[in-house]
């Protein structure tokens, strides 16, 4: 296939639209996209101001001052979780006479060619719209590098808060093979199974066929059940791992959300209670072995990592308060401190 001039990718510029949401005070974070993003040439940037603070909002207006129709944003007055953020920003883009549509988180800094691998690659697939692609997203940590979405996975059936005991079996296998089974080679286009909203590049008709985020999910999950959406509708999602954009939030902590001492309760919540109420269920007794397996497994390393009984009990009671909301379907935005 031929490859694509200087005047062809610019005009693929021009009709992508790039949709961010930010939240709290992460001005700091969010001018380094839009600083990116806007240098790159697109036709439209929306930034969907999700209850951010006055600093934020200042910020985003003096962006619009100086780039004019290039940029808009819209504010919510309350944040809307991820869900309902990137919802109003793509109703609004639907609005738009836009063909293609690139989802950036604002702590998502792409590099200078991120978005033109992007179309380099859609190109290069039978430039259909069939075909949606990922950013490979990229952070840092104690000057290594680490590739975010490598262990990015749909929900197994009968599974429980996302574990299936099948993982156990994967990982050993993997720790004996030449080379793991979820490598990504940064020269390839892998076929995934789901997608993340930062990074996710697709032609705008898919609005059509899928719609938009289930914004009662609030937050969390809220990415992969939208993207397996595409998937149910014949769409295939590629890994590009020639787009990179940067993790430039330092902030989230590591290992096992659950139990981790530092995490934030209002995600824990959300995350457990909405894996709940997304996990498909097909066989009880799989199910259940993998309940009980993963609840030893918490409850063992919660006492490892608290070290304070009363801290452990308190965070297992907010586990299952989100388990008991997922299984009933008590969804959207709640006061879930126990």
């Amino acid at each position: 296939m031929s490859s694509m001039g200087d005047f062809e990718y610019q005009s693929y510029f021009l009709r992508t639209c790039v949709i961010t949401v930010t939240y709290g005070n992460r001005l700091h974070l969010l001018k380094q996209v839009i600083e990116a993003v806007l240098g790159m040439g697109v036709g439209k940037l929306i930034v969907v101001d999700n209850g951010s603070g006055d600093e934020t909002k200042i910020g985003i207006a003096k962006y619009i001052d100086i780039h004019g129709n290039c940029i808009e944003c819209i504010d919510l007055l309350e944040n809307r979780g991820s869900a309902g953020g990137f919802r109003s920003g793509l109703e609004r883009a639907a609005e738009l006479d836009y063909d293609f549509i690139w989802l950036l988180d604002d702590d998502n800094k792409p590099i200078f060619n991120a978005l033109e691998a992007l179309i380099k690659n859609y190109y290069y697939l039978g430039n259909v719209p069939t075909n949606c692609l990922l950013s490979r997203r990229i952070s840092y940590s104690n000057n290594q590098e680490k590739d975010c979405y490598r262990v990015v996975k749909s929900l197994p059936p009968n599974s429980f808060l996302g574990f299936h005991f099948k993982d156990i079996l994967t990982k050993f296998k993997n720790i004996f093979s030449a080379k793991p089974s979820n490598d990504l080679d940064e020269t390839t286009l892998d076929k995934l199974d789901c997608a993340l909203y930062g990074g996710f590049f697709f032609h705008s008709s898919w609005l059509i066929a899928v719609g938009y985020p289930m914004s009662e999910l609030f937050v969390d999950m809220d990415d992969i059940e939208y993207s397996e959406r595409f998937l149910n509708q014949q769409a295939i999602i590629y890994n590009c791992s020639d787009s990179v954009i940067l993790d430039i939030d330092t902030s989230w902590p590591n290992g096992n959300m659950f139990v981790s001492p530092n995490a934030n309760e209002d995600r824990i919540y959300y995350s457990a209670r909405n894996r709940i109420f997304l996990n498909k269920s097909t066989n009880m007794v799989i199910v259940i072995l993998n309940t009980t397996i993963y609840s030893i497994y918490l409850i063992i390393l919660a006492c490892v990592l608290f070290r304070n009984y009363r801290k452990v009990f308190m965070r297992l009671k907010l586990i299952y308060l989100a388990i008991r909301h997922g299984q009933r379907g008590l969804l959207g935005r709640r006061n879930i401190v126990p």
